[in-house]
């Protein structure tokens, strides 16, 4: 998970819960590792003969200390979080906008009582990984072969808008749940950093849905019949 957090330009929020879970397991590990007898006995022993490893060990040893705080609140928050991200992954993209409430109210809760959390710029990155997730929701909703295949027939352009609208309405109500706790908590995230890669989608689905309306609207005047003693080449024109 630290990885993909590292390499993939867009994460999803799974992967920021799968990241401080295996972190929190893998710290408190070394913990139990440390506080075993047989450890004991060794860390005495060089302290006993002043070994000069035992000031770096005991460094180490405060830094994974601190390391292993965090990496357990963090999993612990983020615990409360896991149904609902399984959720946005699994539910009808109709269904969508009924998780947003519950998720953007427990990031609110993580903001201000964490004690780790609570930075702007945590936050920030923890939405745009939720923003990531329901454009790939989106794209599986809408994608681009989907949208050929209805472009290429006539019957079938009635569904491609009806799908996009229903994709802007989707990301609609997102922002709009987000908005409405930034007035109650008083927040001030930029909102350019938010929702830069969620804008850039969403301004695309509003270019092809004015080209599938465009569409639409010459369907009609495909079968349109003018009349009159020029009806006829009107028409045809």
């Amino acid at each position: 998970p630290e990885q993909i957090l590292k390499t993939d330009p867009n994460p999803g929020p799974q992967c920021e819960l799968e990241f401080w879970r295996r972190k929190a397991d893998n710290l408190n590990s070394i913990h139990h590792q440390i506080e075993q007898e047989d450890f004991q006995i060794i860390l005495n022993f060089l302290k006993d003969n002043k070994s000069t490893f035992i000031n770096q060990f005991e460094s180490l040893q405060k830094d994974m200390k601190a390391s292993r705080r965090e990496a357990n609140e963090n999993n612990i928050y983020f615990m409360g979080l896991e149904d609902y991200f399984n959720k946005l992954k699994s539910y009808e993209f109709l269904k969508l906008p009924s998780l947003f409430p519950p998720i953007i109210h427990m990031t609110a809760i993580i903001y201000e009582k964490s004690s780790f959390y609570k930075s702007p710029m945590r936050i920030i990155n923890f939405i745009r990984e939720i923003c990531n997730s329901i454009i790939s929701r989106a794209k599986e909703n809408i994608s681009g072969d989907i949208l050929a295949s209805f472009l290429v027939s006539r019957d079938d352009i009635d569904q491609a808008v009806e799908k996009l609208q229903l994709t802007i309405d989707v990301f609609t109500k997102f922002k709009d749940t987000y908005y409405k706790y930034k007035s109650e908590k008083s927040w001030k995230f930029p909102v350019n950093a938010l929702f830069v890669n969620f804008d850039t989608f969403l301004e695309r689905c509003y270019d092809i849905l004015h080209i599938t309306t465009t569409i639409q609207q010459f369907n009609r005047l495909k079968s349109c019949k003018i009349g009159g003693t020029k009806g006829h080449l009107l028409t045809e024109n």
